[in-house]
């Protein structure tokens, strides 16, 4: 039991180091920008209430969410990499960023496309009450394929999650648990980090999925790969994805569902790799 709450004491300082740094940063940026409309509106001789301050901040907050979440996860890598070097050991080796098998490759590509078609079109054919949050927030969180918004959502927020999240959480969590149960919690911690309740449903699937893929391949940087193209393709939807169509989507999600079952079958029964553990 003391071994069990030493190693969840570490996940859920992993992961508030995760989610602190967002919180603290987008706390910094609310401050500034209320200074600086302060000072702007004393400049012209205005005056303004609390609610529309308010009003504004939140705006300001909600259009730079991107940015703001990106300065995080560079925060985030910039700690852990102090923090380990401190200590005298890496931040790669640490997280199990070990070299990727070539023929893993593939099976990671169709993996994330597979989950593409399973998540993203399963979760459209959900009644429209429960989707009008949930689009609203990925729409502030995607922002449009802009340079700032692919850097984020395709490359730094793969490479940090995967590193927080099954590189270090579910390591930490193996070595005092059960793999199932290690999994099960790491996953949560994954969901509960994206806010918004079907996002954090999808959140525990994909969680589950790549920490599954990550025992059994011992890296994570398979898991980084299915993770860049999940976000990629899912963010980019709107360009390729087929017009709204019922029986067309619950096809795509049939599909995507057993492609999932299939690849993550492969990845279960693969017997060459035998996992470690970080020490």
């Amino acid at each position: 039991m003391k071994e069990v709450m030493k190693q969840l004491g570490k996940a859920i300082c992993y992961f508030l180091l995760f989610l602190g740094l967002q919180v603290v940063l987008s706390m910094f940026a609310s401050m500034l920008y209320g200074a600086w409309l302060g000072v702007e509106l004393s400049a012209n001789g205005k005056t303004m209430d609390v609610q529309t301050i308010t009003e504004k901040t939140t705006a300001f907050l909600s259009d730079n969410v991107i940015f703001i979440g990106f300065i995080a996860n560079i925060l985030t890598i910039l700690f852990l990499i102090i923090f380990f070097r401190i200590r005298k050991k890496k931040l790669l080796l640490e997280a199990n960023w070990n070299a990727v098998s070539v023929k893993d490759i593939p099976y990671a590509i169709g993996l994330g496309v597979a989950l593409v078609l399973f998540i993203s079109f399963g979760f459209s054919l959900l009644p429209e009450s429960l989707l009008e949050s949930y689009n609203q927030f990925s729409g502030m969180l995607m922002g449009g394929l802009t340079v700032t918004s692919i850097m984020y959502t395709v490359i730094a927020a793969p490479i940090v999650e995967e590193i927080i999240f099954r590189g270090l959480i579910l390591s930490r969590l193996r070595k005092a648990m059960p793999l199932p149960i290690a999994i099960i919690i790491s996953s949560l911690f994954f969901a509960l980090a994206h806010g918004q309740l079907l996002w954090m449903t999808y959140a525990f699937i994909l969680g589950c999925v790549l920490a599954i893929v990550d025992v059994k391949t011992d890296t994570i940087a398979i898991s980084v790969i299915i993770h860049m193209l999940f976000n990629l393709l899912g963010m980019s939807s709107s360009i390729w994805a087929p017009k709204p169509s019922a029986v067309l989507y619950i096809i795509l999600t049939v599909v995507g569902v057993l492609g999932t079952i299939l690849i993550l079958v492969r990845f279960i029964k693969r017997q060459d790799v035998i996992n470690q553990t970080v020490s």
